[in-house]
């Protein structure tokens, strides 16, 4: 019973990755799939749409390096660049737009209820050692910097946005968090410590749970229940 448990968590774990890494369209009845290859080494990256039977149908060139995911809402795609300040648009007839964003988006979620961004920011005299977390719902945008991090993934419901991220407490002692947002004000309400030595890959809102995918190093999978707040 617990193998087959642990199965079924590393399946979902799989499922939520690559639904950040490809994304699966709709279009007059016909279903169909994009890919996205992109590296740090390459100057272009590339949307490669997949018909049924996994035919290039069509090919989608990015002028951005190192696109490290696609956040898919009624059939159109955003794409954030960590290398670029760029955010594309690619709406349901392929058409490309971009958008001035600030530098190092890592992450990008966007639901009908609003957009959340990453932002890993350079290291610089402006930034400092923050980095940011951006939402935005009904025209409305707000930050909030939280300094010594590494963001990595996130999720967010009607009321609060959950960010995994770690937290350099001092040169050499690293530990990863949940950083939960109180939406309302935009406060950081709370700091819940994960167990170390996982490295967190990806995160789905299922159900009032915050499922949060970590490498193979581990035999467990990880939720947050936001009802009963653990």
């Amino acid at each position: 019973m617990k193998k087959k448990q642990i199965c079924i968590l590393v399946l979902l774990g799989i499922l939520i990755l690559l639904s950040s890494l490809g994304i699966h369209y709709y279009k007059n009845n016909k279903a169909f799939i994009g890919i996205l290859f992109s590296d740090a080494s390459i100057k272009d990256s590339e949307l490669k749409i997949l018909n049924e039977n996994l035919h290039n149908k069509k090919s989608i060139k990015l002028n951005a390096m190192d696109a490290p995911m696609v956040s898919y809402i009624n059939n159109s795609v955003y794409i954030p660049t960590s290398l670029d300040n760029k955010l594309f648009y690619i709406d349901n007839n392929f058409k490309v737009s971009e958008e001035k964003v600030d530098d190092g988006a890592s992450f990008v979620r966007t639901k009908k209820n609003g957009q959340l961004i990453l932002f890993n920011l350079p290291r610089n005299k402006i930034n400092g050692d923050n980095n940011r977390v951006y939402f935005s719902h009904n025209n409305k945008k707000n930050t909030l910097d939280i300094k010594n991090s590494l963001l990595l993934c996130g999720d967010f419901d009607n009321k609060y946005i959950y960010v995994v991220g770690a937290k350099f407490d001092s040169d050499t002692d690293t530990e990863t968090y949940l950083f939960i947002i109180d939406r309302s004000n935009f406060k950081l309400v709370e700091e819940k410590k994960m167990p170390t030595n996982v490295r967190v890959i990806s995160t789905e809102l299922i159900d009032n749970k915050l499922f949060i995918s970590v490498d193979t190093k581990v035999d467990y999978f990880l939720y947050y229940d936001i009802l009963d707040k653990k």
